[in-house]
């Protein structure tokens, strides 16, 4: 039997972002010394914003339509927030821009946009709960009915030019956005020494959201450790007596466990690829970017990439994806699909597997009319020609028996052909050549071999493709 346990850590097992989202609610409005101090923190790595400014934490709301926490504070008589998105082991999710959104917020974006969480937070208008609803009841002010953060711009004005609330709302709290400041709270960040050992400096290390910045601007999201947040708790005041006090430094140490935990498995990484771990995702950011940069390098080809996409990770195993795009725009035979189907090729990794594809450009509507032409064509492409018996070389052997081999390596392949969508693949596992195991079973591959892999089988296969 494990007894080396806590009560935290048994009763956070599931959900642990809501969990973790109500601990540090009731923390901060138990310890409101610990809030000011971490508030000040937070407002430190915003620009323009002191640490030392003036804070008065007045209560933190969880689940303000979404927001995961919300802490309320004046400063110099000014209604301010910070708005928390809590991350635990999930990565951001997306939102969909729906038609009654897309009237109301006067948005320039399509219906059916796809945002990131964090893009979808920051650019709604309007986010509020009813605390009468929700049956909170605030020691502050009894009287008061609810929270809304608002955009002001939404509003019309009076006569003197002062934004004209919507009625009702009179003994709500009111909170305008542009005195709103995103954090995205992480359990660990990466250590300074990354940047340095593995020659990231070109990279922003800072910012763990997705944002869309050539859409959106900027990103305003500012990224936090839980690291971070105890150490701003450390240096407060507790003022909780008796059992309260004992919750309340048994939360924080088990935060500081949790940090520490999370903070060695993100880091451990760099030396081993562990894809089910936190950090996997983060992980394939700075592979993505990093493979990017080398084509930036004199001799290097500066377009050998078309897309680098990593994606926090779908499908059963729930492992992030990292999209590998190498060609766009092909057209196969008019007996494989419609004449005039644009076709994608490239590469997949998620978990161990490296998968090279090809896929329809509109992956889910397209019909592939044969199969095993499609098969085919897509294998001797990778070949190096259309004409069977004149290869350059990358794949020996015939569809079902077959090998990649670049630098000075062979991988045996597996065929994969889905049923019923425009999609199919050549795979081989990480552990055919990397077959060091960990505690967990799973392949240790060092970074730096993990980027000359994939940055020299993208060379490879552009090279052949070129050679059709």
């Amino acid at each position: 039997m494990n007894t080396n346990t806590s009560f935290f850590k048994e009763v956070a097992q599931h959900n642990l972002e809501r969990f973790h989202s109500e601990c540090l609610a009731w923390l901060f409005n138990s310890e409101h010394d610990i809030a000011n101090q971490v508030i000040r923190m937070l407002l430190s790595k915003f620009d323009g914003q002191d640490s030392l400014v003036q804070v008065e934490f007045l209560y933190a709301f969880t689940e303000v339509q979404q927001l995961d926490l919300v802490l309320y504070f004046r400063s110099h008589g000014v209604n301010k927030a910070v708005i928390i998105e809590n991350k635990i082991k999930a990565s951001e999710g997306n939102k969909a821009l729906s038609k009654q959104e897309k009237i109301s917020w006067n948005s320039k974006f399509s219906e059916g946009h796809i945002f990131s969480q964090t893009e979808y937070y920051y650019h709604r208008p309007i986010a509020r709960k009813s605390l009468k609803e929700e049956g909170v009841y605030l020691t502050l002010d009894s009287n008061l009915e609810g929270i809304m953060i608002y955009d002001k711009k939404i509003f019309s004005k009076t006569k003197n030019q002062e934004t004209k609330l919507l009625r009702g709302h009179e003994n709500w709290i009111l909170i305008q956005k542009e005195n709103c400041f995103p954090i995205f709270l992480i359990p660990a960040k990466w250590e300074e020494r990354i940047k340095n050992q593995y020659s990231f400096t070109h990279i922003n290390l800072e910012q763990y959201n997705t944002w869309s910045k050539d859409e959106l601007g900027e990103n305003p999201w500012k990224t936090a450790s839980y690291g971070e947040l105890v150490m701003a708790c450390q240096s407060a005041k507790k003022t909780s007596l008796g059992d309260n006090q004992i919750l309340v430094n048994s939360y924080l140490s088990h935060l500081e466990q949790l940090s520490f935990t999370y903070q060695t498995a993100m880091n451990a990484q760099l030396e081993s690829y562990a894809p089910s771990k936190f950090g996997a995702y983060e992980y394939f950011k700075l592979l993505a970017a990093a493979l990017k940069a080398k084509t930036m390098e004199p001799g290097e080809n500066l377009n050998l990439f078309v897309n680098l996409t990593p994606r926090p990770g779908s499908s059963n195993s729930g492992d992030p994806i990292l999209d590998i795009s190498l060609k766009e725009g092909l057209t196969l035979k008019s007996t494989i699909t419609k004449p005039g189907t644009l076709f994608n090729i490239g590469i997949q990794v998620q978990g161990e597997k490296v998968k090279i594809f090809i896929a329809a450009a509109d992956y889910e509507q397209v019909k592939i009319e044969n199969k095993n032409e499609y098969a085919d064509q897509f294998f001797q492409l990778l070949k190096g020609t259309n004409v069977e018996g004149d290869s350059s070389g990358l794949i020996i052997g015939d569809r079902k028996n077959c090998q990649i081999m670049f630098n000075s390596k062979s991988f045996n392949l597996k065929e994969s052909l889905s049923k019923g969508k425009s999609f199919m693949d050549y795979y081989f596992t990480l552990g055919q050549n990397f077959n060091e195991k960990n505690r967990r079973n799973e392949s240790s591959m060092p970074y730096k071999e993990f980027f000359n892999l994939l940055y020299s089988l993208s060379e490879a296969i552009s090279k052949t493709l070129e050679k059709k």
